[in-house]
Order: structure tokens, then C-alpha cells, then sequence
């Protein structure tokens, strides 16, 4: 059946003019985001304001971020680097350059929009990465290019680098808040997942107990 718009009866409704009497803290619930993890199984993984705030902060001071900062948002919302992409520069009052969801496959196109936009700062997977690379050397503001989510081939590493733009190597599952280790790369080291962020703990277990030095395990 169709909808008459004018049968439609509006009534008033008086709403409130003060706002919610919400109380949040640093524990209180930030987001949550629904991924399938390393597990396989899909679950909502419910991250905490403290999380996000320390992450954020981190982040912003690693990199330097100030309101002359521009960063690239080409990540949808409900993935990690959105937050990556967006929180830390909003904290750090630096602009975010939103990208329209296509121009991620037109490199061309990219380069010209970060270039008007004077980007200095990108995320992306390596995937994206390995897309582009041939042309992020043509973006002169370009110095920070942070990459997760997928393993960083060395070749693909050493072609960031050679363009004189700094690399750094993300990982981390999204229960931890975004990354638990990174590594800023180098010419003459091969990729790896680098060393835990100042408030995080990465351990390797081997079984039920703590690996040794040069035993094999799971990160945890």
C-alpha cells in the first residue's frame, strides 16, 4: 500500500531543552566495533574511553600532530584505522582530509586531491599501499605513512622509503584498542611487528607458559 502524506497527523512533542543527565568516565564504554578477529567468529568488541584516550594521545605525540597536521580519513568508520585516521588529529586540533570511498582506486586522482589538500599524514594496508606507491612520491607534504592490517612485504617497504617518507608498521588486534606493537621501518632491517606501545604488554606463549628467548609461540 502507498503512503498519503496527507492523511499524516503531526502532533507536538515537548522535548527537553537541557541535555541528558549522562554521567561518563575513563572506564565508561567508547565504541564498539564488530569483527571477526583472529578468531573467525564474528563478536562486538566493546572498547573503553581509557583505551581510545591513551591511544589517541599516543599517537598524536608520536607523530607530532599540531594543527598544522593534515591527515588522511579514507577508512570507513567501522573499521580500525578509521580511528587511527580520525581521533588522534581531532585531539590534536589537525585537519582531517576526507576522501570519497572511490578514490582509494585511482591513484591519479588521490595524489591530485592530497596535494591540494596538503596531506602530510596517510594509513594505509599494504593491499592500498602496494596501489599507490608508485605515486605518494608525487605528494610533497607527504612525510608519515603508517601501514596495518596485512602482513608489509620488505619490497614494498623499501619502495616507501626510497620516496624519503617516513614508514611505520601497525599491528594489533582491534580487543586491544587499534595496535599493540609498531615498528618504525628501515632500509636495512627486514619488516617486523616491532615493540609494544609504552602502555601495552606483548607476551609470547608457548603453551600454557612464557616462551624463552628463541622459542616459538603465540603472541598474547
Amino acid at each position: 500500500d502507498e503512503l498519503d502524506v496527507n492523511t499524516i497527523e503531526l502532533c507536538e512533542i515537548n522535548y527537553p531543552l537541557k541535555n541528558l543527565s549522562i554521567e561518563r568516565d575513563y572506564n565508561s564504554l567508547s565504541y564498539i566495533m564488530y569483527t571477526s578477529g583472529t578468531t573467525g567468529r564474528p563478536k562486538g568488541v566493546m572498547i573503553e574511553n581509557n583505551g581510545l584516550v591513551a591511544y589517541s594521545h599516543y599517537i598524536g605525540e608520536r607523530y607530532h600532530f599540531t594543527p598544522h597536521t593534515a591527515v588522511l580519513q579514507s577508512t570507513t568508520y567501522t573499521f580500525d584505522p578509521f580511528i587511527v585516521e580520525t581521533m588522534p588529529g581531532l585531539l590534536y586540533g589537525a585537519k582531517i582530509v576526507v576522501t570519497d570511498e572511490n578514490m582509494i582506486l585511482d591513484p591519479l586522482k588521490l595524489v591530485q586531491y592530497m596535494n591540494t589538500h596538503a596531506v602530510n599524514v596517510v594509513d594505509f594496508c599494504s593491499t592500498v599501499l602496494s596501489r599507490v606507491a608508485d605515486y605518494l612520491g608525487k605528494v610533497k607534504t607527504l612525510s608519515i605513512v603508517m601501514s596495518g592490517g596485512e602482513i608489509l612485504p620488505n619490497n614494498l617497504k623499501d619502495k616507501i622509503l626510497s620516496e624519503g617518507m617516513h614508514l611505520f608498521n601497525h599491528y594489533g588486534p582491534t580487543e586491544i584498542t587499534v595496535d599493540a606493537t609498531i615498528q618504525e621501518c628501515r632500509l636495512d632491517e627486514n619488516v617486523t611487528l616491532g615493540i609494544p606501545l609504552p602502555f601495552k604488554q606483548v607476551s609470547i606463549i608457548n603453551g600454557n607458559n612464557i616462551a624463552g628467548i628463541n622459542v616459538p609461540g603465540e603472541i598474547c
